[in-house]
């Protein structure tokens, strides 16, 4: 999955305090099987599709939505009522798919 940055406007990244990317960090499964890790380095998150070694960075349009140069739309991290993280949403053009966390 790789994108044209030409071919997308320009996505500003919010200011985003990064304590936030903690609750993000874990392993999330799509229906089909296929499972994106999400792992914080320092102030930074980072995706990565599980068996792929190359790991991209995750950055903020906000603190719950996020882009990426291997997203061609955006991943956004959904709370439940309590707060905790529970799934990813992709959107990307007229479409929207959800990963569950799973750890």
């Amino acid at each position: 999955m790789t994108e044209d940055l030409s071919a997308i406007p320009e996505r500003a990244v919010a200011k985003v305090d990064p304590g936030i990317y903690d609750s993000y960090v874990g392993q999330y499964e799509f229906a089909h099987g296929v499972i994106y890790t999400i792992t914080k380095e320092g102030n930074k998150l980072f995706w990565q599709i599980t068996d792929q070694t190359q790991r991209k960075e995750l950055l903020p349009l906000n603190e719950n939505t996020f882009f990426s140069d291997g997203i061609s739309g955006q991943m956004v991290f959904v709370r439940n009522s309590t707060g905790k993280v529970t799934e990813i949403i992709l959107r990307e053009a007229d479409s929207e798919v959800k990963a569950r966390k799973i750890r």
